[in-house]
């Protein structure tokens, strides 16, 4: 089977692009150290960061939560004990 001239060069220009494009992918992968640049490139991984991400932010809301209980409770022992209250003896 003989191969023409063209389709040598064709298949080498798509084998040249195709590397290409894969080495662009990886650069970009260490550019931004980041594995997944898009939801595509891995479906199941990018559910599971979604998830994470959301989890993350409400454990944030509860520390942030926590926060304004204590300083809460720290001013109502404040105000008893300016009080003399007998709650804080």
């Amino acid at each position: 089977m003989r191969i023409s001239t063209m389709q040598m060069n064709n298949t080498m220009a798509n084998n040249i692009m195709s590397t290409s494009s894969s080495i662009n992918r990886i650069l970009m992968q260490l550019a931004t150290g980041k594995k997944i640049l898009k939801p595509s490139d891995d479906t199941l991984a990018s559910t599971q960061i979604l998830g994470l991400d959301d989890a993350n932010k409400e454990l944030e809301s509860y520390g942030k939560n926590l926060e304004t209980a204590k300083v809460g409770v720290r001013r109502c022992l404040i105000t008893c004990r300016l009080c003399r209250c007998p709650l804080t003896a």
